[in-house]
């Protein structure tokens, strides 16, 4: 499955949770608003956004629960495009211990259900500390996982 396809499904409203993974090799990251235009998604860098909705400091408070907070905020957000694609999570994700990261996934392969906005989260492809095998089977399994094919 490619992008095209994953938001194409994402978009029917047949699942109650409308979050995908997006796969894409080292050689396509930081061309993602050109991909994101391209699938007829909007843009959005966490690591930007996170910094942004924390002004006036350099560092961003990076835990699980600030993540899913602004991860269900952007879910719930009014914006140009139905579906967002959600990049440079990778970088906030490395700094999750494996607990915190493993409740991360399941939060947002669950719970943000009957939202507004389709969440695309684009990953790295080798990206297995970040995104392990167990998890990426079940979004797999799930028909929710693609790979960029641009």
């Amino acid at each position: 499955m490619n992008e095209h396809e994953l938001k194409q499904r994402l978009a029917r409203q047949v699942l109650r949770c409308r979050t995908g993974v997006l796969l894409a090799d080292a050689g396509h990251l930081g061309k993602e608003p050109d991909l994101a235009a391209r699938a007829g998604m909007q843009p959005l860098d966490l690591t930007r956004h996170l910094l942004d909705i924390q002004p006036g400091t350099k560092y961003a408070d990076i835990t699980a629960e600030t993540l899913s907070r602004a991860l269900d905020d952007i879910s719930k957000s009014n914006g140009v495009r139905d579906c967002i694609l959600v990049y440079n999570l990778d970088l906030p994700l490395a700094r999750l211990d494996d607990t915190e990261l493993s409740r991360l996934w399941k939060h947002l392969r669950k719970d943000l259900q009957t939202r507004p906005k389709t969440l695309v989260f684009l990953l790295p492809s080798g990206a297995e500390v970040i995104f392990p095998e167990a998890e990426r089977k079940l979004w797999d399994e799930e028909k929710r996982l693609a790979r960029a094919a641009w």
